[in-house]
């Protein structure tokens, strides 16, 4: 997983952008006549998350844009 820091306040939190990628691999032990011996998938998810602003100093771990 990557994640990019878009904005970040004291007062209002941080928006952060992630990418994910996972890729599967189907390899069964018996296989019945007609069907593929294995299978292949590759999936990427993006998303935005919202960090809510803390007074106990978690959103201060948060690195500050570039």
């Amino acid at each position: 997983m990557v994640a990019y820091v878009l904005a970040k306040s004291k007062v209002h939190g941080a928006l952060e952008a992630y990418t994910q990628y996972s890729y599967l691999t189907r390899a069964p032990w018996y296989v019945g006549p007609g069907d593929p011996k294995n299978a292949h998938l590759s999936m990427t998810y993006f998303g935005f998350r919202y960090v809510l602003p803390s007074t106990s100093g978690t959103l201060l771990r948060v690195p500050y844009p570039n």
